[in-house]
């Protein structure tokens, strides 16, 4: 099975997996979260959006210009917030109080047990926690930056789950909302895109995903939040049409591949209607929106990888096949899965590619990911140096936040053995980095000194 079969393979599965209920029929009746049943011309926004949370799941938190706020659950269940000071280069529990013990309600830093995650999204001058229960809800609550004065901002019903990328203006937080509904036994879902007032408390729907599904029927569906651009919020949408079920093995992959369709949409800031910008058949894409504006890792016929940008209903080629990146690899070996954009330093889009797998004399399969700054105007491709080795795997040094004066990255990741658990375990180690120094690949870290370490 080839790099580009076995990635579309795990892409679908994921698919079908997560998007198992049909859409929401015509007649369906409204949820109870103001839910329109089109998308009439919305109100413009008067000030522009910055992301405030990271839509990749492996973001370990969020930063603003002073530091940077991570969640660290504890063995009951309940978590702490921990707060990393930019300026002195130390974590600390995100509470003032004197020989606080940081396990009550009394303590800013702590949450109770709770069963599902807890998400932080920090901007300038307050933050914001989101709550999503592993059984369905979500709940919103908003503080002051130390921790203070927390309260409830708004709480959506059991069968909704907000997604983890987050988008703020000052006066409205914007996320993507996964809503299901059993009546009569039937099981739908809706994908929306909405904004919450965070002074009133309203929340309206600038897209929902029914409006654009294909004529054909549909098996299947999912919905992410990307980013923002200069002119709107990006979303990238995944659907698998009806298909043959009944084949096996490699036909049964080519079906699920010929009938996934992936299309990437701009709603703009301004209240226009919905802008398809980039429209796939069998699906498969690698994207990101950095820098104002999306970029996108398209297969073409000829098997080639091209990276493209995308912006203002544009689009432009600034590599027209990343698998010369990997010359020991036989191209036809590589595909989707093998290459992953992870966000933006400056004008540097960030990217990581499998370029070297190999056996080691020890038996270990070794996999070698090498980091790469694609210049967003020229399409410029340079070496990251910077790795970490773990698990008979290199991988680039991971960005975790480009909002102080240095970038926050994983400078140092240890495999140990858990003494309690009596199995290997990973312990990263923070450090603060120049951008000039981290893209010329010279190891000038300050590190973090940490009172807990992400695992």
């Amino acid at each position: 099975m080839t790099g580009k079969r076995r990635a579309a393979a795990a892409c679908l599965a994921s698919l079908l997996l997560t998007c198992c209920a049909a859409p929401a029929s015509s007649g369906a009746a409204s949820a109870p979260l103001g839910k329109e049943p089109a998308e009439p011309r919305q109100e413009a926004f008067e000030l522009p959006f910055e992301m405030i949370c990271s839509p990749d799941l492996t973001s370990y938190g969020s930063g603003n210009a002073e530091g940077f706020y991570s969640v660290f659950p504890n063995e009951d269940d309940s978590r702490n917030i921990l707060y990393m000071d930019y300026a002195t280069a130390s974590q600390v529990y995100l509470c003032a109080q004197p020989n606080c013990e940081h396990n009550s309600e009394s303590c800013p830093s702590w949450i109770a047990p709770f069963g599902g995650t807890v998400t932080a999204a920090a901007c300038e001058d307050e933050l914001f926690l989101f709550y999503n229960g592993y059984g369905g809800g979500t709940r919103i609550e908003r503080a002051d930056l130390n921790g203070e004065n927390r309260r409830t901002l708004l709480t959506l019903p059991g069968n909704v789950q907000a997604q983890n990328a987050v988008a703020f203006n000052g006066e409205f937080l914007v996320f993507a909302l996964h809503e299901s509904d059993n009546a009569d036994g039937v099981l739908t879902r809706t994908d929306r895109l909405v904004a919450a007032d965070v002074n009133g408390g309203d929340l309206r729907t600038l897209f929902s995903l029914e409006e654009h599904l294909p004529e054909e029927e549909v098996e299947s569906f999912w919905m992410n939040f990307m980013g923002v651009t200069d002119e709107g919020f990006l979303l990238q949408t995944w659907t698998l049409l009806k298909y043959d079920s009944a084949a096996t093995g490699e036909q049964l992959i080519q079906n699920m591949e010929e009938a996934t369709r992936t299309a990437f949409y701009q709603v703009p800031f301004d209240g226009g209607s919905p802008e398809e910008l980039l429209y796939l058949e069998q699906g498969e894409c690698e994207a990101a929106a950095c820098g104002g504006a999306l970029f996108c890792v398209v297969p073409q016929p000829d098997g080639s990888l091209a990276l493209k940008r995308m912006e203002k209903g544009a689009e432009r080629t600034l590599c027209p096949d990343l698998r010369t990146l990997a010359p020991e690899r036989d191209p036809a070996d590589i595909g989707m899965a093998d290459v992953v954009l992870r966000g933006s330093v400056g004008n540097k889009l960030l990217m990581n590619f499998l370029t070297r797998a190999y056996l080691a004399e020890n038996g270990n399969i070794e996999a070698v990911y090498s980091g790469f700054a694609v210049d967003m105007d020229t399409g410029e491709i340079t070496s990251l140096p910077l790795t970490n080795y773990y698990a008979a795997t290199t991988v680039p040094v991971q960005v975790l936040d480009t909002h102080g004066p240095k970038l926050l990255v994983f400078a140092q990741i240890e495999q140990t053995v858990d003494p309690v658990k009596n199995m290997l375990s990973l312990r990263r180690r923070m450090g603060l980095i120049a951008p000039k120094d981290y893209l010329a690949g010279r190891a000038e870290y300050q590190m973090v000194q940490s009172l807990r370490d992400f695992v």
